[in-house]
């Protein structure tokens, strides 16, 4: 005695609108991901861009006043 499957057209339709559901779920994940990881780069050059351009600021101002690295350089 054997089983044959025989699905019908609601089993065929259902069993489509699975697939499709799964599928739509893992095209999500894989775009969201790729957009957490380009803001996570954009963040990171930002935050680069300001480190710069404060290090320039206190360039600019040590080179203005000398007497401003004395408080600037603590290494002793």
């Amino acid at each position: 005695m054997t089983i044959s499957p025989c699905f019908g057209f609601s089993d065929t339709l259902s069993l489509a609108q699975s697939i499709g559901i799964v599928g739509t779920m893992v095209l999500t994940l894989y775009f969201s991901k790729r957009q957490i990881q380009a803001l996570s780069s954009d963040t990171e050059t930002r935050v680069l861009n300001d480190l710069d351009e404060k290090f320039h600021n206190m360039a600019m101002l040590a080179m203005e006043d000398p007497s401003i690295v004395g408080v600037i350089d603590t290494f002793d």
